[in-house]
């Protein structure tokens, strides 16, 4: 019996190391940030450092880290997704929670607020989108099909710095269950 329990646990250990090679599992698809993987992705520059501790297929949940000694602002109307080669809007996911329980009030047609970052501080944002799902595994799945390689999505990070724009721009790979097959061949 010992040894069963040892065979089955070392069987799903070493499935579970297979996997970490293409991303964070979200059930139907992988995601793997700027081609890194890991537990979380991490990128820094000289104004800012972006860190995406979690994510779901339809909520990212991302710390930003002004190291600039000034104020940066987050500009949500202005940051978008890139999935699937069709530009997406973003949405403060906190808010629209806040929202949805009438702890809060949206005006109609209303820009959302600029998310201002003091210098050497870090912010959380739930970034999700009015699309709902960020990944779809069977887009995943016919773009690898007709291009013949996993397809490459972008969140795009608007920041303003006094009267410049900043973009950062962070890849994000889709793997499904049937890519990685294929790239295994």
């Amino acid at each position: 019996m010992k040894n069963l329990i040892y065979i089955l646990f070392s069987l799903f250990l070493s499935n579970t190391v297979k996997g970490q090679d293409y991303g964070r599992n979200l059930g139907a698809v992988s995601v793997i940030y700027n081609h890194q993987s890991g537990k979380t992705f991490k990128y820094s520059d000289e104004q800012v450092e972006v860190s995406i501790p979690k994510e779901s297929i339809s909520e990212l949940i991302v710390q930003l880290r002004n190291v600039t000694n000034v104020p940066l602002y987050f500009n949500w109307s202005e940051s978008y997704f890139l999935i699937n080669e069709e530009m997406i809007s973003i949405n403060d996911n906190a808010k629209e929670s806040a929202i949805a329980f009438g702890l809060a009030i949206k005006e109609v047609n209303s820009l959302p607020p600029n998310t201002k970052i003091v210098p050497s501080s870090k912010v959380e944002l739930r970034i999700g989108s009015k699309k709902g799902m960020f990944w779809d595994y069977r887009d995943a799945n016919n773009y690898f099909k007709e291009h013949g390689k996993p397809r490459e999505d972008r969140l795009v990070l608007v920041f303003e710095n006094g009267d410049k724009k900043l973009e950062k721009s962070i890849a994000i790979q889709v793997y499904t269950g049937k890519i990685i097959k294929q790239l295994k061949k």
